[in-house]
């Protein structure tokens, strides 16, 4: 937790409020939340939820599992897959609750994503969503999903390049190498 509150802290100082951090589920844990929902340094994050996670929804604690599954999701959207060079089209469809953490009063948001596996992608967010506009929904779940294509940039360059395998005597020559691959790729 140190590591990534001292990251947090280091980018706030730079970007100030401007931004939105996007975790995986990793970043699913109380010291984050208390970090991210400080009274006056309060920053705008969208986190993926693990099922074990509770929240309140109108004043009862539930299951953020059990809030996805049985929430209907009337907004749709279309995403092309490309798999072994071949074009596949996925429906998603997405729907939002408003929520709140326990031990916490700020006002939150469930955004839920169904068609991406077969379990509903959970996120919850701190940036305001017009619930009823179907955009400001959708553009919580690209900024999850932005982050996710940096995942798999970062996973299809350790293995096409052997990231992993390089042997090197310094940081500063493993920066290097990196930033030259990263080039590269």
């Amino acid at each position: 937790n140190s590591q990534i509150f001292k990251v947090i802290d280091t980018v706030s100082s730079h970007v100030g409020i401007k931004g939105v951090y996007a975790i995986d589920r990793g970043g699913d844990r109380g010291k984050l939340y208390d970090k991210f929902l400080q009274k006056g340094k309060e920053k705008r994050f969208v986190i993926r939820l693990t099922k074990t996670r509770d929240l309140i929804h109108k004043g009862t604690r539930k299951n953020c599992h059990d809030l996805a599954s049985a929430l209907p999701c009337p907004y749709e959207a279309i995403i092309v897959k490309y798999e072994d060079g071949k074009e596949r089209k996925i429906s998603i469809t997405y729907n939002v609750l408003k929520v709140k953490l326990p031990k916490h009063d700020n006002p939150l948001f469930l955004v839920v994503a169904k068609g991406f596996g077969k379990e509903p992608m959970m996120l919850l967010t701190s940036c305001p969503v017009r619930t009823r506009i179907k955009e400001t929904l959708w553009r919580i779940i690209e900024m999850y999903l932005t982050r996710w294509k940096c995942d798999e940039s970062f996973r299809y360059i350790k293995q096409c390049y052997n990231l992993e395998d390089i042997r090197v005597r310094s940081y500063v020559s493993i920066r290097n190498t990196i930033v030259l691959i990263l080039a590269v790729s």
